[in-house]
């Protein structure tokens, strides 16, 4: 836990003059140092690193593309002519327009000054922040907006969706052919069977005369055995 004494006197900048600078990586994420002189906005009051941290948070708002960045607090130093520098770190994604709001501003004295700054590869913005403007934005070249980006991934998604309901569309009438198909053809076959067993058998051979092996047995000729003419009168 570090705890700062600022004093009153040795300034590091003009008084009721404060610098934010920020730099854009090419990654996204942006990362802000912060200076103010030592007697602003402080009064010499020792803070711990938890009060700056608060200050930092409930302070300063980062935005990329209109959506809010989530800082970190990555702490604080004096400055060689004792001002007090706070770095912090936004976790923003890549975007085509970053803004920074300075709300602590609206806490400090009427006549607080900030120049804020923000540094992007191709591109900057400088602008003097006051109580009552205290927002500064920097659009930054070859960079598509979220937004635009966001409808394009939307409708990739609308146009997939559509070829997969087509698709299982197809899909589902083709297994119901083809399942109506294999009913027919088993109907078929059942029909086929019932009909071969109810077929009459051949008259000249009565399943009377059929032997114990069925019709390919031995089967009894319809008409007695020649006696070669033994027995007549």
């Amino acid at each position: 836990m570090v705890a700062l004494f600022l004093p009153r006197t040795g300034l590091a900048h003009t008084l009721g003059l404060s610098v934010a600078e920020l730099d854009v990586t090419p990654e996204g994420p942006v990362a802000a140092h912060i200076t103010f002189a030592s007697a602003e906005p402080l009064g010499g009051t020792p803070l711990r690193d938890e009060d700056l941290k608060s200050f930092v948070a409930q302070g300063v708002d980062v935005s990329a593309d209109g959506t809010h960045c989530e800082g970190t607090f990555e702490g604080s130093s004096v400055t060689e002519a004792d001002g007090l520098r706070l770095d912090a770190m936004y976790d923003c994604p890549v975007a085509s327009h970053v803004e920074v709001t300075l709300y602590y501003l609206s806490a400090l004295s009427p006549g607080h000054r900030e120049v804020a700054r923000i540094v992007a590869s191709g591109a900057s913005v400088e602008g003097l922040l006051t109580g009552e403007r205290r927002a500064l934005g920097l659009d930054i070249p070859g960079r598509v907006p979220r937004t635009s980006a966001h409808a394009s991934t939307g409708r990739r998604l609308v146009g997939l969706t559509a070829v997969f309901a087509v698709f299982m569309a197809a899909l589902f009438v083709w297994r119901w052919r083809a399942t109506r198909r294999r009913d027919a053809g088993l109907q078929m076959t059942e029909h086929d069977s019932r009909t071969a067993s109810r077929e009459p058998p051949n008259p000249a051979f009565p399943p009377s005369e059929w032997g114990e092996g069925g019709s390919d047995s031995c089967v009894k000729p319809p008409f007695p055995h020649s006696d070669g003419g033994k027995g007549r009168g």
